[in-house]
């Protein structure tokens, strides 16, 4: 194990590399080329502190379950002789072209688009850095929690900067295609609002317990700009699911302002029980009178296209339809990691036929049935039961409305649910920030 201050440079330092080179989710970005090489370099200074013996037995599964994914990615890179890869669901037209060009058949492995399928083993090179930082950085948890809290903040900082610049090229990371959204680090204001909305949550609680933890002065004032900082980037973000996720967790974080601090009660016995509900019911009030400011003068955005449009429209509902049907011919072992977009060409409808490139289903729990199969689906019902396991040890020791039950519970409620309507832990700095705050919910259920 490190000395607490070397693992607490190495987490600063690695978290300074995501945040600028792992916002998109993205294949073929250049940010890539320096992004999964100084990853590797991190993974083996992880490697180098790591022993199992000090990892403690409640995050043992953890690692075994995030060990079994990625040898099933490498498992469907490998070639199988032509009688078994032909018993494969879905390798009939393959098969039938293979016939028709007049082509021998050849081992293949299970991932339809090989190349792309090593392109996404390699980069899980980057969470298995954050992971062995994690354990082995002998640092304390909640100083975990800052450094994705300070992630989101920067993140979101850039982004009212880039809306305040009405679009200046060069406050963007990535090329993306609206420009003049307020992404911030990311490649995406869908992904943008989420992560503001964590970093909101995140940094509620860290302000809550800011005394008992003994921050300094300056940071337990500085917590308070930061998080209006957060609820406006939220308000001005340019989609519908940013809006709607970001309230979420405006919601949360009023949440965890609104409940009793145990400290301040043992202090003030006359502190009333019931009283964090009028708090709760004041900060409401509030967040709806500053979002109805903002809409009556046209500033958010993402409110406005949801009154002028049919959700209906979208093309991520379009493109639900096909996906299911990929699912339900895919689902015993998946056509590879990273193999969707490839493979989507041959289920897409005419009729919804896009100008843009569909490089993901909008539905994560569906790509993963299509790319991974069966046995990744049995892998996400685990890492989900984990999860939850720690979340209801957490309930039973703390309480249901205590700050870090609060924290937990609106995490995992936020990225199971956009999951289904996009895709953001498919960007690197969105799976650094899930396992460190994985890291964190387990220690504090021993």
């Amino acid at each position: 194990m490190t000395s607490k201050r070397g693992g607490l440079i190495a987490l600063c330092v690695f978290a300074f590399v995501v945040a600028l080179a792992g916002g998109s989710s993205r294949y073929d970005v250049v940010q890539l080329v320096a992004l999964r090489p100084l990853a590797a370099v991190f993974l083996g200074v992880g490697f180098y502190w790591f022993a199992w013996d000090k990892v403690a037995p409640a995050q043992r599964p953890f690692v075994l379950l995030f060990a079994f994914w990625t040898f099933w990615a490498l498992f469907q890179l490998v070639p199988l002789p032509p009688g078994l890869w032909l018993l494969l669901p879905g390798r009939e037209p393959i098969a039938e072209l293979d016939f028709l060009l007049g082509l021998s058949a050849d081992w293949r492995p299970i991932s339809i688009a090989p190349d792309l399928g090593w392109n996404s083993w390699a980069g899980l090179v980057v969470p298995w850095a954050a992971l062995l930082l994690a354990l082995t950085a002998n640092v304390r948890h909640r100083n975990l929690l800052l450094i994705v809290f300070l992630m989101g903040l920067i993140s979101s900082l850039l982004g009212i900067l880039q809306l305040a610049t009405s679009g200046n090229d060069a406050l963007y990371l990535y090329r993306i295609t609206s420009s003049g959204r307020p992404v911030g680090l990311l490649a995406n204001e869908n992904h943008a609002s989420v992560f503001s909305a964590l970093a909101l949550v995140i940094g509620a609680v860290l302000a809550k317990t800011a005394r008992r933890a003994r921050d300094p002065n300056w940071q337990r004032i500085a917590y308070y700009p930061a998080l209006l900082l957060l609820v406006l980037a939220i308000l001005s973000n340019g989609s519908r699911l940013g809006l709607s996720v970001g309230l979420v967790g405006i919601l949360a974080a009023a949440l965890v302002f609104a409940i009793p601090d145990k400290v301040s009660n043992k202090r003030n016995k006359k502190a009333k029980p019931r009283a964090w509900r009028g708090k709760f019911l004041a900060g409401f009030v509030a967040i709806i009178a500053l979002l109805l400011v903002f809409i009556l003068s046209g500033n958010v955005s993402g409110f406005n296209e949801l009154t002028q449009g049919s959700l209906i429209e979208n093309y991520r509902w379009k493109i639900i339809e096909p996906a299911i049907e990929m699912a339900s011919v895919y689902w015993l072992l998946g056509v590879g990691f990273g193999s969707f977009a490839e493979i989507y060409k041959q289920f897409e409808p005419t009729e919804i036929l896009l100008p843009q490139y569909v490089n993901h289903a909008h539905n994560d729990w569906l790509q993963v049935a299509i790319e991974g199969g069966l046995p990744a689906l049995a892998m996400i019902a685990a890492f989900s039961f984990y999860a939850v396991r720690g979340l209801r040890r957490m309930i039973s020791g703390e309480g249901l409305f205590s700050p870090y039950s609060i924290l937990f519970g609106a995490i995992l409620v936020l990225l199971s649910v956009v999951s289904a309507f996009d895709y953001p832990l498919r960007a690197p700095i969105f799976q650094v920030s899930l396992i460190w705050l994985l890291v964190v919910l387990i220690g504090r259920e021993q």
